[in-house]
């Protein structure tokens, strides 16, 4: 536990409950319990209400596992955020989705504008795939990883026995 604290530069001690951290704390925390062969992250808002030193200490791990093969589908309300750490977007609008998007070829307020709707059709080679489409391509995706995790968990397996967790990762930086 003490080498991940200090790897991931976790301001607390093995003992001290998760829920007691800061928030660039907890996101620390969790990103030290992920296995190191892990192929697949999805994430909702990853750096909410985060302090910029936390934000960049975040994507600075991500980028890290992203070079060693790691893909990341996130999902975040600053644009801003959207636009500097990913590589493709999609835009979801009125049941349709709109992409992929090259980011660095995007700007702030061509992805405002989509995401308000405008101009929405225009957007891509393939304008406004529906909703239906990209939830068969992505649900066989989540289907596949919902699988996978049965099936460690079916021989007993658990992603934290591979970091040699003592303790409820829960209660403590373990």
């Amino acid at each position: 536990a003490a080498a991940r604290i200090t790897q991931f530069n976790i301001k607390g001690r093995p003992t001290t409950p998760v829920e007691a951290l800061s928030g660039g704390n907890q996101q620390r925390t969790l990103l030290g319990l992920l296995p190191a062969d892990l192929r697949l992250l999805l994430m909702e808002q990853p750096t909410r209400g985060l302090d910029m030193e936390s934000i960049e200490m975040i994507w600075g791990l991500l980028q890290e596992r992203t070079r060693a093969g790691l893909a990341i589908v996130f999902a975040s309300a600053d644009l801003d955020e959207l636009l500097d750490r990913s590589d493709h977007l999609l835009v979801f609008f009125g049941g349709r989705v709109a992409g992929p998007l090259d980011s660095r070829q995007t700007s702030v307020e061509q992805l405002g504008e989509l995401i308000g709707g405008k101009g929405f059709a225009n957007t891509s080679s393939r304008p406004g795939t529906s909703l239906a489409e990209w939830s068969l391509r992505i649900g066989g995706m989540l289907a596949a990883l919902a699988l996978s995790a049965l099936i460690l968990l079916a021989i007993g397996a658990s992603p934290l026995d591979a970091f040699g967790a003592q303790h409820d990762p829960r209660s403590t930086i373990s």
